[in-house]
């Protein structure tokens, strides 16, 4: 075997660590030139909320995906609407969540959130609540 120097394992590990960022750097995805134009809204996300909650009944889910959102925003919003809604004729229906192992309503929760378990089983298969505006 032969004989390496200090100095040539360092310059040994330098030269790697050198073809390694060339090769990071040469893998790189280029930018594109043209800078990132989004696409056009019109609406709030509020306003486009309760253009979807006119339409009919939808869970948190549903609407997340419909307008591009978390569910966490989107409940966030459901519940400055509530708000809202109380100082105008219209108002927000909540379908409550129930349990699809024993069939319990959650019908005296104030919370829009999905529950964690049912009280009364312990399932954990529950069934969103729904929103609708009338």
């Amino acid at each position: 075997m032969p004989v390496v120097s200090k100095r040539s394992l360092r310059e040994i590990r330098l030269l790697n660590s050198m073809r390694h960022a060339i090769h990071h750097i040469q893998s790189m995805k280029k930018k594109s030139k043209e800078p990132f134009i989004p696409a056009e809204k019109h609406d709030t996300v509020r306003h486009e909320l309760m253009a979807l909650l006119v339409r009919g009944e939808m869970s948190a889910r549903e609407l997340s995906v419909e307008m591009g959102v978390s569910e966490k925003e989107v409940f966030d919003h459901l519940e400055h609407l509530r708000i809202m809604l109380r100082r105008s004729a219209a108002t927000l229906l909540i379908t409550p969540a129930s349990c699809l192992k024993c069939g319990f309503v959650f019908g005296k929760r104030e919370r829009l959130t999905k529950p964690g378990k049912c009280p009364v089983c312990r399932g954990t298969h529950i069934e969103e609540p729904r929103f609708t505006i009338s």
